[in-house]
């Protein structure tokens, strides 16, 4: 069985390294976005089967990213439009995402099994 690719698109590294290990020990193969440059770049590159992408973010110069904003643009890019995405934020933005074309909403704090349960739906045929 091919392990599923899940991107993280978080700006805090403790948030990505918890969440490289949980996702990895659950079988997902995981990869970091480094939140630089285009951003849909990585993602093209990398065609992960499923994305989990921080609504509000940071790049490492300080720069502000919306993470609703780069839902949108993966939305209307045909080669990556096929992507689940699953929102996360501290605050309820499920109708924005939903608006935005995500698969999914989770909540931060993330509950482990809440995270695991709701990536494997969105990921299933």
């Amino acid at each position: 069985m091919t392990r599923k690719k899940i991107m993280l698109i978080d700006d805090s590294p403790s948030m990505l390294d918890v969440l490289s290990t949980l996702l990895s020990l659950e079988g997902f193969e995981v990869s970091q976005h480094p939140l630089s440059g285009d951003l849909l770049e990585p993602i093209r590159q990398q065609q992960p089967d499923a994305l989990l992408l921080d609504v509000h973010l940071k790049s490492p110069e300080g720069r502000e990213i919306d993470g609703l904003e780069l839902l949108k643009q993966l939305r209307a890019d045909p080669r990556l439009a096929h992507i689940k995405v699953v929102l996360s934020s501290g605050l309820d933005y499920r109708r924005e995402g939903d608006a935005q074309g995500a698969d999914a909403f989770v909540h931060k704090p993330y509950m482990p099994d809440t995270l695991i349960q709701t990536l494997k739906q969105v990921l299933a045929p």
